[in-house]
């Protein structure tokens, strides 16, 4: 029997490993316990191994064969080789070994170290890759695994109907979307750190924009990342029903403000029509007494100019009742289907009419497309609202300034859409908050019932008015109705 070339090698290696160490003869029949022996098979240094001793420490008769036939390869001249085999203990406990076999100097060196650990680790991975493919074939969602070199090593039916087969490809090798295989690749590295990337994806599925939320997590056994688990999760329509329910709310929202702006202006009616109704008749009796006394006036004196004061304040609070009366009082509503067009040319000539120096200091600048404007109003009280629409717009303009007109069909809608646009001080952020509350005005003898009339006529034709306005900048106010069914 020869003996080891370095015997101190063994040793050494026998030390960190924690195993044993076995020489072989060339033939590979008999083999001398080198060291470590005593805690594996119960014998000491220097005893010799046959065929049978092995058997007897628990190695079963295949596995032993196994091994012993590889001893023969590498004894004559094969590669080193790799054995793993079973020992089963007297109380049947069973245990894992891996012996690795090379040539030596006049034989075999083995080196037998025990790998139950490895085994029961391979044993709970592969329980735990059946758990998981059990698992993934009932997920709705793309669910897979990579290893650390990215190609995948799991993957569930949803992912194979959208990618096909890839285990055993990388990643960036399969035919998905590129912004997909972008954040792959910008992913992979850090999460194989140990991170978890939560991220929202875009691409195109069956001509369909689809949104993705996709979910890369590291893979640990004690503290060692092993591979990425990867999540696709669609959730387009969990993002569509998400949209849904925030205009929802947001309907909601307004819808309360609507009340609760509506019961503000209830209240403040009904208080307003008492007082209108208490003031209307003291009016007239000052109005008709103002009449008399103009009879006897001297023209041009004093007691003259006092009359026609107390007729203007008169006029004054005569139109602010009437604008009460009108806020307050029930609205009958009668609509017939007419042109928009003639109706702003006519309202708008007669505010100028009224008020001739505003007339000369205003250019009018007139834009109406020819388009179908016939739309179901009523003629009376839609007169009123372009009136107090224009009257502001004025009013806006003491120094003078540019009042622009037009009418359009509202594109992608059956609307036709009129807008008032001056050049005037504008409206204050603040003041827009509140703009269509009664008695809100920022001119010092303005009534601020207009705004507050006018969104009532038009909401009473189904229509909407929206002011957009920037302080010293001018305001722009959009009236939208419905056209009638011959304009649609």
């Amino acid at each position: 029997m020869n003996a080891l070339s370095d015997p101190a090698e063994l040793f050494a290696l026998l030390a960190a490993a924690g195993g044993m160490v076995l020489h072989w003869e060339p033939n590979g029949d008999r083999a001398t316990v080198v060291a470590g022996a005593a805690q594996i098979i119960d014998q000491t240094v220097g005893d010799a191994v046959d065929d049978a001793a092995l058997e007897g420490p628990g190695l079963p008769a295949a596995e032993r064969g196994r091994l012993l036939e590889a001893v023969r390869e590498v004894g004559r001249g094969g590669p080193p080789k790799v054995v793993e085999h079973r020992r089963i203990a007297a109380d049947g406990r069973e245990t894992w070994f891996r012996t690795s076999l090379t040539r030596s100097q006049g034989g075999v060196v083995g080196l037998m170290l025990e790998d139950s650990n490895r085994a029961e680790n391979e044993r709970q991975w592969r329980e735990l890759e059946s758990w998981l493919v059990t698992l993934g074939e009932t997920l709705p969602f793309d669910f897979w695994i990579c290893d650390p070199q990215g190609r995948l090593v799991l993957q569930n039916p949803a992912s194979r109907r959208h990618v096909g087969n890839a285990l055993g490809r990388r990643f960036d090798e399969l035919e998905v979307p590129a912004v997909s295989k972008e954040h792959w690749a910008r992913c992979f590295p850090p999460v194989m750190g140990g991170q978890t990337v939560r991220d929202e994806l875009e691409w195109t599925v069956d001509g369909e924009r689809r949104a993705f939320s996709r979910t890369m997590a590291p893979v640990r056994q004690a503290g060692e990342v092993l591979g990425v688990l990867g999540v696709d999760l669609d959730v387009t329509d969990l993002k569509r029903t998400e949209a849904r329910l925030r205009r929802s709310l947001q309907e909601l929202s307004e819808a309360q403000e609507a009340l609760s702006r509506q019961i503000r202006i209830a209240a403040v009616a009904e208080m307003s029509a008492v007082i209108a109704h208490e003031v209307r008749n003291p009016l007239g009796s000052i109005a008709n007494a103002a009449a008399l006394l103009r009879r006897s006036a001297t023209r041009g004196g004093d007691d003259a100019v006092l009359c026609r004061i107390i007729d203007e304040e008169v006029k004054r609070l005569d139109g602010l009742v009437r604008n009460l009366l009108e806020l307050v009082g029930p609205t009958r509503v009668r609509l017939v289907p007419r042109r928009l067009s003639p109706m702003v040319d006519e309202v708008l000539a007669e505010v100028l009419r009224g008020d001739p120096a505003a007339a000369e200091r205003i250019q009018v600048v007139r834009a109406f497309e020819d388009v179908p404007d016939e739309v179901p109003m009523d003629p009376g009280l839609l007169s009123l609202a372009l009136a107090n629409l224009f009257r502001n717009a004025v009013q806006a303009m003491p120094g003078g300034g540019q009042l622009r007109v037009s009418l359009e069909r509202d594109p992608g809608r059956a609307q036709v859409k009129l807008s008032v646009e001056d050049d005037g001080v504008g409206i204050s952020p603040a003041m827009q908050e509140r703009l269509f509350d009664p008695f809100v005005t920022s001119r010092p003898r303005g009534s601020g019932l207009g705004l507050t009339i006018v969104k009532r006529i038009i909401e009473e034709h189904k229509g909407t008015v929206r002011v957009q306005s920037q302080e010293g900048c001018g305001t722009r106010c959009e009236v939208l109705l419905p056209l009638s069914d011959q304009s649609r």
